[in-house]
């Protein structure tokens, strides 16, 4: 019964034999985004290489954080006096022979004051090929509460970071995910502010670099697939912090665009997982859940060759309904959290 494009369902229980835990996780409810779905498969050819193992980080409190977007509006576009907040898909950063600035906002990143950022990186999904290899500079808004997007406050109005920039070479495949370079120093920089406190939103500013060759890449907005892009942070709370560059507030002017794009080809990064069937009846809870901390450090991928058709595939829920709980006779669709299988 399988056709492309048809849904997927996955059914938790707690295993036989388990020992009593808990784990308590996200849902679409509470975070916007709750759990994603990766995927690797291949249209024919050589198996994929497995990817690296992540490796635990040294004490000091390093944590790992996740951030979705939470609302169709975080992410926009902006043309000349035109400010779009519900375009299926994000040009970087030229759409129709015309430039144009990108702020993406996420509402609420939960880092502590006084933590020292390690590793940001953006992944945003590709929509459709682009061309080239364009240079993108990216910048945080410099308010430690950044305001929501409106056309009293476009992108190109914020005061900023420095500028990390991106060169992108690499070209993009439809359904593959990209990471930004680490702007882990540019996020510092908004921590230093002054006016941050843990659960502030946070936005970037995305333009054309000086001097950048002609070219575009087309990511998913929020609107296109229900995610958008996703911001992965890594943040001590106890080890010496690195030097940080000093904040240089700037201003974003798009610059012309002088060619229009033609389609490229893509090398996708693929990743291999095995899951392990559950069992189809729940087993009694028998104690109190105790909540988790944890303290990891994300594991990088290196591309991989594009060998036998090899394609990542990143899905998001589309809606809060997506997810749920069911106890006895008692069926939840609008939790804010999953507690991992004993409530």
């Amino acid at each position: 019964g399988w056709s492309s494009g048809n849904a997927m369902s996955v059914v938790i229980v707690k295993a036989s034999g388990s020992a009593d835990g808990v784990r308590v996780a996200e849902s679409r409810d509470g975070d916007g985004v709750g759990p994603v779905l990766r995927i690797s498969y291949s249209t024919g050819g050589t198996t994929p290489p497995v990817p690296p193992t992540p490796t635990p980080s040294p004490a000091g409190g390093g944590v790992k954080l996740t951030v979705g977007l939470t609302s169709n509006s975080d992410d926009c576009e902006e043309r000349g006096d035109e400010l779009l907040t519900t375009s299926s898909d994000l040009e970087l950063t030229e759409d129709k022979n015309l430039q144009q600035v990108i702020g993406i906002r996420w509402s609420s990143v939960d880092i502590p004051k006084g933590a020292t950022v390690t590793e940001a990186v953006i992944d945003f999904t590709c929509d459709e090929q682009g061309s080239g290899q364009p240079a993108i500079d990216i910048a945080f808004d410099l308010s430690g509460n950044s305001e929501s997007w409106s056309s009293e406050k476009k992108p190109s109005s914020r005061s900023l970071t420095s500028t990390a920039t991106w060169t992108i070479t690499d070209s993009w495949n439809t359904g593959s995910v990209y990471s930004s370079p680490n702007i882990a120093d540019q996020m510092n920089e908004v921590l230093a502010s002054g006016g941050w406190s843990s659960g502030n939103a946070m936005s970037v500013v995305i333009v054309k670099a000086s001097g950048s060759a002609d070219g575009v890449r087309v990511a998913e907005s929020r609107d296109g697939d229900g995610v958008g892009p996703v911001l992965r942070i890594s943040y001590s709370t106890g080890a010496t912090p690195p030097p940080t560059t000093t904040p240089t507030p700037q201003t974003a002017t798009p610059t012309p665009a002088t060619q229009t794009p033609t389609p490229p080809t893509a090398t996708p990064t693929p990743a291999t997982q095995t899951p392990t069937p559950p069992t189809a009846t729940p087993t009694p809870a028998t104690q109190t859940p105790t909540p988790l901390t944890a303290t990891p450090t994300p594991a990088t991928s290196t591309p991989s060759p594009a060998v036998g058709g090899f394609v990542k595939l990143t899905v998001g829920l589309t809606s809060n309904s997506d997810d749920c709980e069911e106890r006895g006779d008692e069926f939840l669709a609008r939790s804010s959290d999953l507690e991992l299988t004993e409530d």
